[in-house]
């Protein structure tokens, strides 16, 4: 989705009204480099609290948790 499809008109346009979320400052670094996106537009939890956006994209959010398996409790069915 950050890289885009193939046809320049469909690419995604991140401003004002959009940010990708990350757990870290290693990851905030990482999105920004290997998908070339503005750095302001990146930000960890702490960052972007009491901030407002239209849009959030939360990237790779629950695989850099410091849980690690315990997050697939919250998805497991019951029944």
């Amino acid at each position: 989705m950050l890289q885009g499809a193939k046809r320049e008109t469909s690419r995604i346009e991140f401003g004002a009204h959009q940010v990708v979320i990350v757990r870290n400052e290693n990851a905030k670094q990482a999105v920004a480099e290997e998908f070339r996106v503005d750095p302001d537009w990146v930000m960890t939890v702490q960052e972007s609290k009491g901030l407002e956006f239209d849009d959030v994209l939360l990237y790779n959010f629950f695989s850099d948790s410091p849980a690690g398996d315990l997050w697939r409790a919250t998805s497991e069915d019951d029944t």
